[in-house]
């Protein structure tokens, strides 16, 4: 029979190894997704952008408020 301290330590074990496994995950995501925002342009100038959402904001007020 296993003993409580030794299913815990057990489990504690498991545990430690899923974070650290989790923690390499989103070590190796935010590496690729640095990647691609680096060489990711938008298609219009920061101010074309910014006056293209103001104008879809103004074009139809009732949308923008949910009803």
């Amino acid at each position: 029979m296993i003993s409580r301290q030794s299913a815990t330590l057990c489990g504690a074990r498991r545990w430690s190894s899923a974070q650290g496994f989790f923690a390499q995950r989103v070590r190796f995501d935010a590496g690729i997704f640095h990647f691609w925002a680096s060489r990711w342009h938008h298609p219009l100038a920061a101010a074309a952008d910014l006056a293209a959402f103001d104008a879809c904001s103004r074009a139809s007020p009732s949308d923008n408020q949910g009803g």
